[in-house]
């Protein structure tokens, strides 16, 4: 992304480009990791034009269908009570 901007930007202006990486603070060494088989992550706003409830009716699916998994939310947002009740 820095150097997309960079390319549309005067030179002279370069410096003020500063890059914010966002993420999580990864768990403490004490933390057992997830099992990666059948783990599903999603990391987003947790807001309407996400599509979490299709995410949600999609897992329905899966559990209907009997199979086995674990999705983990990562997020917040103005949906998060609601998706947390579901």
């Amino acid at each position: 992304g820095r150097s997309r901007l960079m390319y549309s930007t005067p030179p002279e202006h370069w410096d003020k480009i500063r890059i914010v990486h966002c993420g999580l603070t990864p768990p403490d060494s004490t933390t057992p990791p997830p099992s990666a088989a059948n783990h599903l992550v999603c990391v987003a706003r947790l807001s309407v034009e996400k599509g979490h409830l299709v995410l949600f009716k999609a897992l329905s699916s899966l559990k209907a269908k009997g199979l086995s998994f674990h999705c983990t939310l990562v997020g917040d947002g103005p949906m998060r009570s609601e998706l947390e009740a579901r």
